[in-house]
């Protein structure tokens, strides 16, 4: 009889938490409010940088916004996301403009490395002793 009612009750715990909406983490975004953060950074950039599109290509960055957009519902998690908007930020070739993600989304692991790109290659110029 002990083991009837765990079965049933086992049977019933997985049946209700089945039919729940899977949970989303305090660092996960929805895809709508990922559209309305990236609207509001592109217009925050067009409207106070002084010369937003003087190296990179305004058609370049929309295209590449434009389609993070269209991919939102299909990327696995927010450090996706986070990835796409630094590629698409990279477009503009400004080194000014960019973002910083410490400690969230995923991006508080740092290699024990720095790499430089010579002329004849790319290179390891300093390893950390730990």
């Amino acid at each position: 009889m002990f083991l009837f009612i765990c079965t049933i009750s086992m049977f019933i715990s997985f049946s209700i938490s089945a039919n729940e909406p899977p949970t989303i983490s305090e660092n996960e975004l929805i895809p709508e409010q990922w559209r309305a953060d990236i609207d509001t950074l592109v217009f925050e950039l067009e409207s106070t940088h002084p010369n937003l599109y003087h190296r990179g290509t305004k058609n370049e960055f929309k295209s590449a916004i434009a389609n993070l957009q269209c991919d939102l519902s299909i990327l696995n998690s927010s450090s996706e996301v986070i990835v796409r908007l630094m590629q698409a930020l990279a477009l503009l070739e400004d080194g000014h403009t960019f973002i910083v993600s410490y400690n969230s989304f995923d991006f508080d692991s740092w290699f024990p490395l720095r790499t430089h790109n010579f002329t004849d290659g790319l290179f390891i110029t300093v390893i950390d002793k730990e």
